[in-house]
């Protein structure tokens, strides 16, 4: 995407070309498919690992950034699914918690044998 830009920017006088200037259209086109397609797997991943609110977040970003790919009709179609979903999934470690409730570490134990030798 950089390089696309530079040779937009230092040679104008080249893109009046219609061979050059087809060219780096479909050059800039697979770009912005290829980036649309990053965010489309990062999103399915974070969906797969119930991570919704992380996957709202990726296909709002690609819908925002790309929304003229093919895959803005699919983040909107999952958007619309995961709607009601809670942004992050429950612990699955809760009951440790309950378990050990404090966060702090216990004061070892000390028998009378260890205490006189200690003296």
């Amino acid at each position: 995407a950089k390089l696309i830009e530079q040779t937009r920017n230092r040679f104008p006088d080249k893109l009046r070309d219609p061979e050059i200037r087809e060219t780096i259209a479909r050059a800039s086109a697979e770009v912005e498919y290829r980036r649309a397609e990053r965010l489309a797997v990062r999103a399915r991943y974070r969906e797969r690992q119930s991570a919704y609110g992380a996957a709202r977040i990726y296909y709002e970003d690609l819908l925002a950034h790309y929304g003229k790919t093919p895959f803005a009709d699919t983040a909107r179609d999952r958007l619309a699914k995961i709607e009601d979903y809670p942004a992050q999934t429950p612990s699955r470690l809760a009951w440790l918690t309950k378990v050990f409730p404090e966060g702090q570490r216990a004061k070892p134990l000390v028998t009378t044998e260890q205490s006189s030798i200690l003296r």
